[in-house]
């Protein structure tokens, strides 16, 4: 097994998303917010599907109901979001495709591995378990980690830190324009993968792109 060509020599660490690279939370997220906006007598867009997977939570509710005229404070709305979340994910149980190959990869390679979520870390490690991956990683950096969000290059720079390791020797997988930039940003070499963003961002600002991360490899 040997990695595609595009990507860099001499690769010390690897820092995956959470969401949309290692599981497909992402739909259990928009099943959410579509039974929460329900019980409000609200359906969402083909549009918004989509607009979903790039907009924060709080943000993306507030706008739904702004714009339905529901006088409802989206806090509250997305605190109710939360606690169903929480529920569903816990049905979490398989990875996205080549999530175990290349984590299998990298650890014949003596690559370091590691997740950079802006899920919170009970989630990220809750569902890792479930998947049977936690100790495919060296540490999580989640969302009490770091005060801004992506794409600021913050959570990624707490990655390095971590790491201990300059961006040049480090790839980041990324399925979110927000995500690219974030890693970008830090001057991490980032790969787009497009089967977890649901069609809903072309990634352009990747190094280079690849549907799954099953196609990392080469025959």
């Amino acid at each position: 097994m040997q990695l595609d060509k595009r990507f860099p020599d001499k690769i010390k660490a690897a820092i995956f998303d959470f969401d949309g690279i290692l599981v497909d939370t992402e739909e259990v997220g928009l099943k959410t917010c579509e039974t929460i906006l329900k019980k409000y007598g609200a359906s969402l867009t083909p549009k918004e599907k989509l607009d979903y997977f790039q907009i924060p939570d709080l943000l993306f509710y507030g706008s739904v109901l702004k714009s339905r005229s529901l006088h409802v404070d989206a806090k509250d709305v997305f605190k109710e979001h939360k606690e169903l979340y929480h529920r569903l994910i816990q049905r979490v149980d398989t990875t996205l495709q080549g999530v175990v190959e290349i984590l299998d990869y990298f650890k014949s390679q003596k690559v370091s591995c590691s997740t950079c979520s802006g899920s919170t870390r009970a989630i990220v490690e809750t569902v890792l378990k479930n998947v049977g991956i936690q100790s495919s990683f060296d540490f999580i950096i989640a969302r009490e980690d770091y005060t801004d969000d992506k794409p600021s290059p913050e959570s990624y720079i707490r990655c390095l830190e971590k790491h201990g390791l300059p961006a040049s020797s480090c790839i980041a997988f990324e399925d979110t324009r927000r995500g690219v930039e974030s890693a970008k940003a830090a001057g991490i070499f980032t790969v787009g993968v497009l089967v977890g963003n649901h069609g809903s961002d072309p990634l352009q600002k990747a190094d280079f792109q690849i549907y799954s991360l099953r196609d990392a490899f080469v025959e």
